[in-house]
């Protein structure tokens, strides 16, 4: 046999099988190679008939004129890149049995739905199909050949013999793959032809694994055989006994979806992350769709959220399109009830309605459930209202526009700028909160802006570095005229960065009062990130790259951006206190002063933005520098 000669299908398929052995001599293997019947995938059929004739896995491919080869192994199911018919793999193969025994390979209905691939008679998410070899060396000493159930990423046993497949040489150590490796139960890396010709190579089937548990063996029977194509007998029997939230899937989809929740159930900490599932944890996934939807219930009820690491909530699975809609919207229902509403429940003066609140504002509060949940301690009263006021849709919307945290609502409701009814309920909240716009509009200067004037959130961060909130005071004293502000338009989403103020006198006599800081109950309020963003004004990176060099650190708060506010300040609060102390300087020549002073920035972002330690910039300008609120 030639194997840079690929198959002709010119000529019609000869339907003798010893007529078309003998046309086909150079377009075939020698030894013919015939499936394993439900239990081989094409793609391993592929590699065995190579080993079964002496050659490289690839050669099923050259033969075969496949031109887009990715690598000598690949996953089940993709049989449009393959391009083959039943006929044509017919020939290469040799089968006595002909395209009739090859077509359970090759055909499948149409897909019912994205992204999944065929794997015999269910379709499955083309991401739980392997491409990597594992091999069970106990079934490989029953019957020779690479079973299709070792192709599924979250399997780590075979099926039939509960045995862990291997998937790496333990000789060598390396992943097993799809080079040359004389017969399917051989590494591929460990091997050589000796100068007698003869093969030598690592038996696999010698290194026998360990066994699963057998109290997992039932569980796990249910889980393999909603996919396993030898027991197709079986499953009406084992979906008859299921709730009905599973009738509408099919059973590749009902796999799939044990697997995502034995995912999430595995993100526990005790587990390294991988394709792969623990046996134990998919007995757990399939006792919680057996026991459905009431063992879903206990699981949220026992906060199990709580300890999953950043990147595996619920979220995970709510927001799955793969996963049923109603399904999802089941669990989005279990969640709330166990985890959202005794929340809502606590909160400050009876019950609330829990149509104040949008899918947004439930993933809020559950993210409030989940770090105290890891915290091991409950939600305090202010964090509480806090939380309950971000969840909400409106209130948030308004704080984004405002250009003010959310805890700074409740400032301006204690001090009588919001009606106490705008933060406890929807009705007339949109009202409120135009009319409050309308006031801070009508309140600017009708004059033109003045030669010097700077933008007011940027003055504020400049000379208030204390531990508060002064917003609350600083609108009080916009809209009773104490404070002349001018409105610059610029089409920005946030009102805030649209004023500005000249007379900074009055606004340091404003920030002065002792009002900005004696809130204590709102002075470790939590605050999102980018809220302290805001608060601030640490942009183009420079957060970040405090967050990097541990300068300053989550959860945010008034008093832990208060306490990084009093020890670091930017190169443009610099620039800002020299030129109101009479000195205009550019940014360049304070970096060059400062670091001709052996001062360093404590940190800088990667487009070379500096972070200062005030200490370093007091002790270079001294006299110069206006001063600042600490």
């Amino acid at each position: 046999m030639s194997d840079n000669e690929s198959l002709s299908l010119d000529e019609p398929f000869e339907q003798n099988y010893w007529v078309r052995r003998t046309k086909t001599i150079g377009m075939s293997y020698a030894v013919p190679v015939a499936p394993y019947p439900g239990e081989e995938c094409l793609e391993d059929l592929l590699i065995r008939a190579a080993c079964e004739n002496g050659f490289n896995p690839e050669v099923s491919y050259k033969l075969s004129g496949v031109r887009d080869r990715n690598g000598n192994i690949r996953a089940p199911g993709g049989r449009s890149r393959l391009g083959f018919t039943p006929e044509k793999l017919a020939v290469m193969l040799g089968n006595p049995g002909g395209p009739e025994e090859l077509k359970p390979l090759l055909e499948f209905g149409e897909s019912p739905g994205k992204w999944l691939r065929p794997f015999f008679d269910v379709w499955i998410h083309n991401r739980a199909l392997s491409r990597h070899r594992r091999v069970s060396p106990l079934a490989l000493r029953k019957r020779p050949f690479l079973r299709a159930m070792w192709r599924v990423w979250p399997l780590a046993f075979d099926p039939e013999t509960k045995e862990y497949l291997l998937s790496e040489c333990p000789e060598c150590g390396k992943r097993l793959g799809g080079g040359f490796m004389g017969d399917v139960w051989c590494c591929d890396h460990c091997n050589e032809i000796t100068d007698r010709g003869k093969f030598v190579g690592v038996d696999l089937r010698q290194y026998a694994q360990p066994l699963v548990d057998e109290k997992f063996w039932e569980r796990l029977d249910f889980a393999t055989g909603l996919i396993d194509p030898t027991k197709v007998d079986r499953r009406r029997a084992s979906r008859a006994r299921l709730h009905r939230s599973f009738e509408s899937m099919h059973d590749g989809a009902l796999f799939d979806f044990t697997c995502r929740l034995g995912k999430w159930m595995a993100a526990r900490g005790d587990h390294v992350s991988s394709f792969v599932l623990p046996p134990s944890v998919l007995a757990e996934a399939v006792d919680v769709i057996r026991g459905w939807p009431s063992s879903f219930e206990a699981l949220i009820a026992t906060n199990a959220e709580a300890k999953r690491p950043k990147g595996h909530s619920l979220q995970y699975l709510f927001f799955d399109t793969r996963v049923d809609a109603v399904l999802r919207q089941e669990m989005k229902e279990v969640a709330r009830r166990f985890l959202v509403m005794p929340l809502i429940e606590r909160a400050p003066g009876g019950r609330l309605n829990p149509g104040l609140y949008d899918t947004g504002g439930f993933i809020h509060l559950r993210r409030l459930v989940v770090a105290n949940g890891k915290a091991s301690k409950p939600a305090t009263d202010i964090e509480l209202q806090v939380a309950l006021l971000r969840a909400r849709s409106s209130v948030r919307a308004f704080a984004e526009s405002l250009g003010v945290p959310v805890p700074t609502l409740v400032d301006m409701a204690e001090d009588g700028l919001l009606p106490d009814s705008m933060l406890a309920s929807e009705d007339g909240f949109a009202d409120a909160a135009n009319d409050f716009f309308k006031r801070l509009a009508a309140s600017r200067a009708p004059s033109r802006l003045p030669d010097f004037a700077v933008p007011l959130p940027n003055a504020v961060a400049t000379f208030f570095a204390r531990p508060g909130d002064p917003w609350s005071v600083i609108f009080e004293a916009i809209l009773s005229g104490r404070i002349k502000v001018w409105h610059l338009t610029k089409k920005s989403p946030v009102i805030l960065d649209e004023i500005y103020v000249s007379d900074l006198d009055a606004l340091f006599d404003v920030l002065s009062e002792e009002r900005c800081t004696s809130n204590p109950r709102l002075i470790s309020a939590p605050l999102r990130e980018r809220e302290a963003h805001r608060w601030t004004r640490l942009w183009n990176g420079k957060q970040s790259a405090a967050i990097k060099a541990k300068i300053l650190s989550a959860p945010f708060s008034r008093s832990s951006l208060g306490n990084f506010a009093r020890q670091y300040e930017t190169t443009s609060f610099v620039q800002l206190r020299l030129k109101v102390g009479g000195i205009s300087m550019q940014n360049r020549h304070i970096r060059r002063l400062l670091s001709e002073r052996g001062a360093q920035p404590a940190a800088e972002s990667k487009m070379g933005r500096a972070i200062w330690r005030r200490k370093d910039v007091e002790a270079c300008f001294g006299n110069s520098l206006a001063r600042c609120l600490t």
